[in-house]
């Protein structure tokens, strides 16, 4: 047992006394140290557009999130992606894959970590397969100094920050780093209290840096991670239930959003700091959303082609009532795309945004600097802006 599992052993195990230990009071002094996050609100839920229903079918057994696609996999072990295009997401589509993914009655949990599809199975060993554009890997097992997540206790499993975190049913956190293709041993974190150990913690998803524990009556709370420590739970201030319904089968988190996908298939998302993605298009109804932001995405897409600004030519994607929403969704599509907001273009902020991405997993990864990896990932007229991101993301430190 190493030192720090030994500390955080006796900190939670105390001999009976008359007076509190001094190991008591220092464990008291550390998390009055620990700083209390800024209070978070979360947005009410809206609905994405989507061109057909998601993760919708009897035989959908994983869903991921993964830069800006949502991965779905089957119990045949396909890999179907949609993406996420502001609030437009995608119709599916199957990646090729060089074996099944996560199947076999030893697959126990499957996440998503640094742009790696990691599957966890009974007996502790990960197995992992890189996803390239469209393409997903053979299966490769990473090496670990122990077994992750295979007890009986371990309730939730979490991809964060480069760190596996296993939550058990007595709400204790345990950390595996992962480097390269390394696993670490588990380290047991010190904790303010149990996390996601009551009853009604229904749904248990990363937010950044955040433990997001989501409750059977659609409460938020958040625990803050940093090193080594893991903080008190905090509930959020949020604009209404999430998650709440019977009908949610999904939740996870995606960038600054929760997303919620119900067993019809819908993609709904509350904003995280509730703000909304474009203040321009108001309050809306779902229907009313809909049309906006169907005509968001094509108006950006024509810009991308090189096209006129005419919303007209998709005149078939609206009616009478829902034209007012599309044509004000694909003008502000087409026209923040033409005109600069500082020194890029949107769609060159989108692209650049992307490459960032993209180098910043390179680095992680420890693979050596090579945009035209990713040469599918943008429009070659935009490949400057491409190439300057990944660029500096690479060249970033975490």
């Amino acid at each position: 047992m190493n030192a720090h599992r030994f500390f955080a052993r006796m900190l939670w195990h105390p001999r009976e006394t008359s007076r509190p230990p001094l190991r008591v009071l220092l464990f008291t002094l550390v998390f009055a140290l620990i700083p209390s996050p800024a209070s978070s609100q979360i947005g009410p839920g809206y609905e994405l557009t989507n061109w057909g229903p998601v993760a919708a079918h009897t035989q959908d057994r994983w869903v991921l999130d993964m830069g800006d696609r949502i991965l779905v996999i089957t119990d045949q072990g396909e890999v179907w992606a949609h993406d996420l295009n502001q609030n437009v997401v995608g119709r599916g589509y199957k990646l090729s894959t060089a074996a099944p993914v996560g199947t076999g009655a030893r697959n126990g949990w499957v996440i998503e970590l640094g742009g790696r599809i990691c599957v966890i199975n009974d007996q502790g060993e990960i197995w992992a397969h890189d996803v390239t554009g469209n393409t997903v890997g053979r299966s490769y097992r990473l090496s670990s100094s122990g077994r992750v997540a295979a007890g009986d206790q371990d309730r939730w499993i979490l991809g964060m920050s480069g760190r596996i975190l296993v939550i058990t049913r007595q709400g204790n956190v345990w950390a595996h780093d992962v480097t390269g293709n390394t696993v670490s041993r588990g380290d047991r974190l010190l904790t303010a209290g149990p996390v996601a150990a009551n009853p009604q913690d229904k749904w248990v998803i990363a937010g950044g840096d955040r433990v997001l524990v989501v409750t059977s009556r659609g409460e938020v709370w958040a625990h803050d991670v940093s090193g080594k420590t893991v903080g008190k739970g905090i509930q959020l201030s949020t604009a209404g239930p999430v998650a709440s319904d019977p009908e949610d089968k999904w939740v996870f988190g995606l960038h600054d959003r929760i997303i919620v996908i119900n067993n019809r298939g819908q993609v709904w998302a509350h904003d995280l700091g509730g703000t909304v993605s474009r203040p321009t298009a108001g309050r809306m109804r779902a229907l009313e959303r809909r049309f906006y932001d169907d005509g968001y995405a094509l108006g950006i897409q024509d810009f991308i082609a090189g096209l006129s600004r005419d919303y007209l030519r998709f005149r078939d994607r609206f009616d009478s009532q829902g034209e007012a929403f599309f044509s004000r969704g694909y003008n502000d599509g087409y026209d923040r795309s033409a005109n600069p907001e500082g020194e890029m273009t949107l769609v060159e902020r989108q692209y650049y945004d992307e490459g960032y991405k993209w180098g910043q997993r390179d680095l992680r990864l420890g693979l050596t600097s090579d945009y035209t990896r990713y040469k599918d990932k943008y429009d070659r007229r935009f490949e400057p802006s491409f190439r300057k991101g990944y660029t500096d993301g690479y060249a970033s430190r975490p």
